[in-house]
């Protein structure tokens, strides 16, 4: 039906959707700034993201990281 407070509510929703701090966001790009420091500043964006995901998504820095005997035969048929 007709809703009374439709504007209303559509603008309490969007506020709602907002996040109330940055610190993610800043704690990423922290993140990305330990990886791509100036000496390693020409590593390609895919390479970063991958680095990127692996620390965030398992918590784990990329020296710990076991592939798996299948990313391995990936890795290694594949050119890159």
């Amino acid at each position: 039906g007709n809703k009374k407070f439709g504007n209303i509510s559509k603008l309490v929703l969007g506020l709602l959707t907002l996040p109330f701090s940055n610190a993610s966001v800043e704690r990423t790009f922290s993140i990305v700034n330990i990886i791509k420091d100036k000496l390693r500043n020409k590593m390609s964006i895919k390479m970063v993201e991958a680095i990127l995901h692996i620390h965030c998504t398992l918590d784990i820095e990329c020296f710990e990281f076991k592939p798996t005997t299948t990313m391995l035969k990936r890795f290694n048929s594949e050119t890159i």
